[in-house]
């Protein structure tokens, strides 16, 4: 569905995933908590660590990123994780990421 190129081990698996946040292709965890969209027979769906993976440096990101086909639409989920005391930096971690050419390659393709 999505080739990212080098950036292709941060695309979670069924098993093995690397980084251990993709507890596997459909859920991602992270400081005790967690996210799965899990796709109906007829769907698609594509989870990539963002954080740690592929983005990798000091700034502002979110946590990782659904790819979601559906219908013959295709969408996108950004997912930060955060506790309920942290909402407003969670947003800010959300809109960084939409500027980052890293994440802006993945939605091209």
């Amino acid at each position: 569905m999505i080739d990212l190129g080098a950036k292709n081990s941060c695309i979670c698996k069924k098993i093995n995933s690397v980084p251990p946040e993709c507890v596997n292709q459909y859920r991602f965890s992270d400081s005790g908590k967690s996210i799965q969209l899990k796709p109906k027979h007829s769907e698609e769906t594509v989870l990539i660590a963002i954080d740690k993976c592929v983005i990798s440096d000091g700034r502002k990101k979110c946590d990782c990123l659904f790819i979601h086909k559906s219908n013959g639409k295709t969408y996108t989920f950004l997912v930060e994780l955060k506790g309920k005391n942290h909402i407003e930096n969670a947003f800010e971690q959300l809109s960084k990421t939409k500027q980052y050419s890293e994440y802006l390659d993945i939605i091209e393709k």
